[in-house]
């Protein structure tokens, strides 16, 4: 299952979902967002922050502090398909950028995760041969997701100026520590529901129901916002030991975590 979202919306969430590991390396791409777009809110309140899918991060993470999400979260979807809780004011009415009391902490990229197989299908060592990747899978155990754990060894979110890129602070979490299983459905639902996955090589055969029971992984790693008034952004970078597969799909970028570290997502966020 390629970890692409058939929605031409889901192009607005830039670096909002998990980015495909193949791309993502030592890049930090744009800003989902505009720099000046601070200074058109209309007051400073902080809320739960809901989707225009209506997941409310606050809840699905069960965290009291801003979750920061990029204005794609915000702004895309149908409004004709139910259940739908866009703003279209999201850039002038205080939800976006999602503000952050000075010197308070946040929780980054409400919306990334990384989801698996609940087991490795019985031919997935020998596709991934077949497909050239066979000494890339030396799994933990049969479950993807104990596979997913065991690989992954830091979460490090940076914190830049949005003015003129310049890095204020750096923090590292321990993802053993911080991070949140949930199934792929308490946060992609609606017009973000996934679907049935289906690959007969493989032999996977996935209902929807059973697709939004996966395994879901995020990280409620909580860096301080600066003490300054203004706008910024966070980059976070993942880092694995080792080779992880998802059990998925044999596709080396939407299925696959090499070693090393990588980057996940960006978005703005200011501080009243």
């Amino acid at each position: 299952m390629r970890r692409i979202l058939s929605l031409a919306s889901m192009s607005l969430l830039i670096s909002s979902l998990v980015v495909p590991s193949a791309f993502a390396k030592g890049h930090r791409g744009d800003h989902d967002g505009v720099a000046d777009a601070a200074a058109n809110h209309k007051d400073d309140r902080t809320a739960d922050t809901i989707t225009y899918w209506c997941a409310n991060l606050n809840e699905v993470w069960d965290v009291e502090v801003p979750v920061v999400v990029g204005r794609g979260n915000f702004l895309g979807g149908d409004p004709t398909v139910s259940p739908y809780c866009g703003d279209p004011n999201a850039l002038t009415d205080g939800r976006f950028p999602v503000a952050v009391p000075a010197g308070s902490r946040f929780r980054p990229a409400g919306v990334l995760v990384w989801w698996t197989n609940k087991t490795y299908p019985k031919g997935y060592a020998a596709a991934l041969r077949a497909a050239g990747f066979g000494d890339t899978f030396h799994p933990h155990s049969n479950s993807p997701a104990e596979d997913f754990l065991s690989r992954i060894v830091n979460v490090r979110v940076e914190i830049y100026s949005a003015a003129d890129d310049s890095l204020l602070a750096e923090f590292n979490f321990d993802p053993q520590k911080t991070f949140k299983r949930i199934q792929l459905g308490e946060l992609l639902f609606g017009q973000t529901q996934l679907g049935p996955a289906v690959d007969p090589v493989l032999g996977i055969n996935l209902s929807a129901t059973e697709v939004d029971r996966l395994p879901t992984f995020g990280f409620n790693v909580l860096p301080n916002a600066p003490m300054q008034s203004g706008t910024y952004y966070f980059a976070e970078y993942w880092t694995f030991s080792d080779y992880h597969w998802d059990g998925l799909g044999v596709d080396p970028i939407g299925n696959l975590f090499p070693p090393g570290e990588w980057f996940m997502a960006q978005n703005l966020f200011r501080v009243p």
